[in-house]
């Protein structure tokens, strides 16, 4: 799946995250489908294309769609993890802790995968964690995996997602799969996270941005991470992470969102404007010497200083 960004483009130079106002259709079904949020579906092989629509303008995007015969194995270290991490099970306030939770330890936020797979299979049938197993193949509804997290029976964490839930969903299959590993020893790396747009101005405080989150592997492909990141902001004062992945400003400022994922750190930059304008005259009475007070001078008008 991949999750469309819809951007306006404004008479005064200004540009407006319109993604959640958008209309969106999908021109090929055979090829792709589109939910109402923008999130495209592959469906089978072939080019697709998509329309957005916001009022009487639209804009298409061409997608490839590739392999949709060959079935999806799920990855321990792409889908399962990410779905642990964003619960909060391997923070340091749980079994991210240096000394686990409940005799249960993982790495913190997943950066050792191949530890987390043994630690979550070698679950014992203990009183202490439930009387169950922690994976149970044999009876996988059963396993601690999922009545943990779900509140199915007593956890100190408290109910991190519901039965039914896609996160739920996910684990069962993997679950009722045999709980497959990976090749941990070949398996393309994560190298970088990249945040679009990277630079976003909000215009006023309550309007929001919607950033997606792509993830770049050492073997050169991508994939889009947004619905598995972990938003956070250094200033709540400027901008939240409101709704993954939407980003709201809160007041005037600049602030910097971070997107967590699998060990890996991307950056965006938020501005939100205060209310008051700086004229151009203004402007002209600050003559730059040096290209630092060029630059200056940018960002000043940028943040009307």
């Amino acid at each position: 799946r991949q999750l469309l960004l819809v951007t306006g483009h404004y008479a005064d130079g200004s540009r407006r995250d319109l993604s959640t106002q958008a209309r969106y259709t999908s021109l090929t079904p055979r090829r792709v489908r589109v939910g109402r949020d923008g999130t495209v579906y592959a469906v089978g092989d072939g080019a697709g294309r998509v329309r957005a629509a916001v009022g009487t303008l639209t804009a298409d995007a061409r997608v490839a769609v590739s392999d949709t015969r060959q079935p999806r194995t799920i990855s321990f270290t792409r889908d399962i993890l990410p779905i642990l991490t964003r619960a909060g099970c391997n923070s340091l306030a749980c079994h991210g802790s240096p000394v686990g939770k409940a005799g249960f330890k993982l790495s913190m936020y997943g950066y050792d995968a191949q530890a987390d797979y043994f630690a979550i299979l070698a679950g014992k049938r203990l009183p202490e964690n439930g009387g169950g197993p922690r994976v149970d193949l044999d009876r996988p509804e059963s396993s601690l995996l999922l009545l943990k997290p779900t509140a199915s029976v007593p956890h100190l964490g408290g109910p991190r997602f519901r039965v039914g839930s896609p996160e739920y969903e996910t684990l069962l299959a993997w679950l009722k799969a045999g709980a497959p590993g990976d090749d941990f020893a070949t398996l393309p790396r994560l190298v970088e996270l990249r945040l679009a747009p990277a630079d976003a101005e909000l215009p006023r405080p309550g309007s929001r941005q919607r950033l997606l989150v792509t993830a770049v592997y050492s073997d050169g492909t991508s994939e889009d991470v947004s619905h598995q990141a972990i938003f956070s902001t250094n200033d709540s004062a400027v901008a939240i992470a409101a709704d993954d992945p939407v980003v709201e400003a809160t007041g005037a400022g600049e602030t910097a969102i971070l997107a967590r994922h699998r060990g890996k750190v991307g950056v965006a930059t938020v501005r939100v404007p205060p209310p008051w304008k700086v004229t151009a005259r203004d402007y002209a009475r600050f003559v730059p010497a040096n290209f630092i007070d060029r630059l200056m001078l940018e960002r000043w008008r940028q943040l009307r200083l």
